[in-house]
C-alpha cells in the first residue's frame, strides 16, 4: 500500500475492490489500528467498528454470548436495551439462539460473519470497516444486511466495505 489518502467527510459508502493480495484487508487493518503503518499518518476522529473477513485470530475460545456481553459491559449498554438490540439483530440476521454458547471459531463461515456483524452493530460507531461482509450469508440475511446498512447511512453512519462479489447489491444504497 503506497500513497493512499481517504476522506470520508462527504461520502457515506466507500467500496474497495481489487485482486487478491492487493492490500485491501491490510488497509482496513491499518485504519482500524490492528496493524501499524510502517510510514505515514492515520488521522481518524471517528469511532469505528471492524468486521474482519475471518474471525480465527480474534475470538479464540469465546462464545458469542461472552463476546456480546463483553461489548455490553465495555459500552455501558443497559441490560434491557442490550436485550432489545441483540434480539432485533439476531432476528434480522437469522441468528439462532443455539449459537450463543458455542465457540465462535466452531461456527460456520456465515454464522461467524453474523456474529461479527451483530457485534459491530452493537458498537454503533461513526464508521464501519467491513472486510467481505457478504461472505457466507444466506440470501435473506444478505438482503437484511443491505437494509441495515441503508438505515445506518440515513443516520449519517459511514462505511468502508471490501467485497469481491455481489457488488450490485450496493449500487442502490443512497
Amino acid at each position: 500500500i503506497d500513497n493512499i489518502s481517504l476522506n470520508m467527510s462527504d461520502s457515506g459508502l466507500l467500496m474497495i475492490t481489487g485482486p487478491n493480495g492487493a492490500g485491501k484487508s491490510t488497509l482496513l487493518k491499518i485504519l482500524s489500528g490492528i496493524i501499524k503503518p510502517t510510514s505515514g499518518t492515520i488521522v481518524n476522529e471517528l469511532s469505528l467498528a471492524f468486521v474482519p473477513d475471518s474471525s480465527e485470530n480474534y475470538f479464540v475460545g469465546l462464545s458469542p454470548k461472552v463476546y456480546f456481553n463483553f461489548l455490553r459491559i465495555e459500552l455501558k449498554i443497559e441490560l434491557g436495551d442490550f436485550d432489545e438490540r441483540i434480539n432485533s439483530l439476531k432476528e434480522r440476521l437469522n441468528y439462532s439462539d443455539e449459537l450463543l454458547n458455542r465457540e465462535i471459531n466452531s461456527l460456520s463461515l456465515g454464522e461467524k460473519k453474523k456474529t461479527m456483524l451483530i457485534g459491530a452493530f452493537l458498537v454503533n460507531p461513526d464508521l464501519y470497516l467491513m472486510d467481505e461482509p457478504l461472505s457466507g450469508l444466506d440470501k435473506e440475511s444478505l438482503e437484511n444486511l443491505i437494509t441495515i446498512i441503508e438505515e445506518k447511512k440515513k443516520k449519517k453512519k459511514k462505511f468502508i466495505i471490501i467485497s469481491h462479489d455481489n457488488l450490485s447489491l450496493f449500487k442502490n444504497i443512497d
